[in-house]
Parts: structure tokens; sequence; C-alpha cells
């Protein structure tokens, strides 16, 4: 049986040829690009999550119809240079309330909020941080806890998320 090419792409270079593809996109849109997965399940399921640009007050968030214009762009272009020559969903949505934080610019985006954050430390009562996130650079975040200010390494976070109090 011959392989398809989607058989053969690689995630990781899936994901980069669609984020490619993608950015300008969104960015034409006002939005940008939190985050694309490439799963692969029964078929291929393209997850992307998108914010606002400008994220000044709550009224900034991005809409149910912002996803939709963003979906359906990114549809006919993926579609148009043939990337993915066989059968796919897109699936395209707001990161949420307590968004993953991944990158460091995910954690740059989230400055000031309350994270809480699981680390890869086996001390018992070591492992959870939760306070707010005052700052983040490319290797290190700095978590202002009931204790004091918590300094991580990037490489010591297991997970992290934003903590929604509404």
């Amino acid at each position: 049986m011959a392989m398809t090419r989607v058989q053969t792409l690689k995630a990781d270079t899936l994901k980069a040829r669609v984020l490619k593809l993608s950015e300008p996109i969104a960015e034409e849109l006002g939005l940008r690009l939190y985050d694309v997965n490439v799963v692969r399940a029964n078929r291929l399921v393209i997850r992307i999550t998108a914010e606002r640009r400008s994220k000044a007050s709550s009224s900034d968030r991005i809409t149910v119809s912002d996803c939709a214009s963003l979906s359906r762009q990114i549809e006919e272009t993926l579609d148009l240079e043939a990337l993915i020559p066989s059968r796919y969903a897109l699936e395209v949505s707001s990161p949420g309330l307590e968004r993953v934080l991944k990158s460091p610019g995910h954690f740059a985006g989230a400055l000031g909020e309350t994270v809480r954050i699981t680390t890869t430390s086996l001390k018992k009562n070591e492992g959870i941080v939760e306070g707010v996130l005052v700052s983040a650079d490319e290797s290190e975040v700095v978590v202002e806890h009931q204790t004091g200010r918590v300094p991580l390494r990037l490489s010591e976070i297991r997970r992290a998320t934003t903590v929604y109090r509404g």
C-alpha cells in the first residue's frame, strides 16, 4: 500500500507549514495565533487557537465570528496550496479563560495574571506554585506567591495555566 504525503509528513513539519500559511491570515483579521496542534487520529485534525492582537480590555476577546472567519480563510488557503491531500478537520477556537502556557511568548502575554504552575519537583508541597506572574523571559518566569517571589526555569515547568477568577 502506497503512503500518502500526509502519512509521510511529520506532525512538526506540517505544524510549521500550517503556521506559516495561517499567521498572515490571522494578522489581517487583527488576530494572532496562540497555538497550532496537529493530531493524527482516524483522520488528521489541525487545532488552531487564536486571540486578538490587542487585549486592552475584556471586550477585546476573540469572538465566535472571528474564529469562523479565520477558519474559512485558513481552510481556503490550505486547500489552494494542496498542503493536505486527504481529508482533515480544522478546528479554530480561543485559548479560553484558563489558557495553557507553553512558550516564552505565552508567559509574556500572561504578565500580571494569576497562574498555576506544576513543576518537575518531587519534593512534598513544592510541586505546585500559584500566584501572580510578575516577569517572564526566554528561560525563566517569576511568580509572586504568598510566601514571596518564586523564580522558575522554564525547563522546570511541567504544566502552566492562567487561573480565571470571575
